[in-house]
């Protein structure tokens, strides 16, 4: 069982790479590979240069370089984690509107989550947007909890703080 596994594995690697490799040359067009091949190697890319851009946000400087790098992820790739990085680099950036945009937009995508959720109440609270905190403050003591976890009851008990000392 354990050598199917390891096999299944490297054949799915190899696949990877060689999907990868299709897509960078451009060898779209071509009957080369199956259509799902390439699809795979889409996917794959965009999984890199997200992961690309993490990287970059950990180690630049400046915030404009992983941003850009992000933003061309986005045009082929609309992935619930890249909305949240985005708001975060624009938020250090200090631009707080478009950041909005990009957690209201993370929030959409993925409606049971609460980091977008709680990212727009950090930044409405930071920005002085007081019925706007009160708001999404409220929406998240009420949201219905789906599976419970540390992380949720931290982000609910730090807005039931807040909302103490406002």
């Amino acid at each position: 069982m354990k050598k199917m596994m390891e096999r299944k594995s490297l054949y799915i690697f190899f696949l990877s790479i060689t999907a990868i490799f299709t897509y960078c040359l451009g060898m779209t067009d071509t009957h080369i590979l199956p259509k799902w091949l390439y699809t795979l190697g889409v996917v794959a890319v965009v999984g890199m240069v997200e992961g690309f851009a993490l990287l970059l946000r950990k180690q630049s400087e400046t915030h404009e370089k992983p941003l850009l790098v992000a933003k061309r992820c986005r045009k082929y790739w609309a992935d619930y984690d890249l909305e949240p990085l985005q708001g975060e680099l624009l938020i250090k950036l200090e631009r707080y509107e478009e950041a909005e945009h990009h957690f209201l937009h993370a929030s959409r995508m993925c409606p049971v989550r609460f980091i977008p959720l709680y990212q727009l109440f950090q930044l409405y609270k930071n920005t002085g947007c007081e019925q706007k905190v009160r708001q999404m403050g409220e929406t998240i003591l009420n949201k219905p909890v789906k599976v419970e976890s540390a992380m949720i009851n931290g982000i609910k008990a730090n807005v039931h703080r807040d909302f103490k000392d406002m």
